[in-house]
């Protein structure tokens, strides 16, 4: 994975030894974090219909949400503008770094990163 800030490897890897998250985060960030899904569902999937590839763009666009959230839980975040602030780190990182979109999608596309089981996390 190509890392375009020193922050956010240090953040991945506080992040992959944390438990899962209090449902009080969900809670308190629900709207938020719906609002994050429609918009990756709005941006990802109008381009499986060019490109066919469906399951994989659902399969980020869940995986998006639920990588932020997971990742906004291990912070203790509390206030929407760290919220926002993560976002942004995540989409600069992640969703605009070609290199880690199609690292992404390949992952799925090759059943390392199912569906069906990003769904059982939600």
């Amino acid at each position: 994975m190509e890392h375009l800030t020193a922050e956010f490897p240090a953040l991945l890897e506080r992040c992959a030894h944390e438990r899962r998250p209090e449902n009080a985060f969900f809670e308190r960030f629900s709207v938020q974090l719906e609002n994050l899904a429609v918009y990756f569902f709005f941006r990802y999937l109008l381009k499986a219909s060019v490109d066919g590839a469906l399951m994989e763009k659902a399969g980020a666009c869940v995986f998006h949400v639920l990588a932020i959230s997971r990742l906004a839980a291990s912070m203790q975040i509390e206030a929407l503008r760290e919220l926002c602030s993560l976002c942004g780190l995540y989409s600069k990182e992640v969703e605009h770094s070609e290199e880690n979109l199609q690292l992404l999608y390949r992952t799925i596309r090759h059943g390392a990163l199912r569906v069906g089981t990003l769904l059982a996390m939600i």
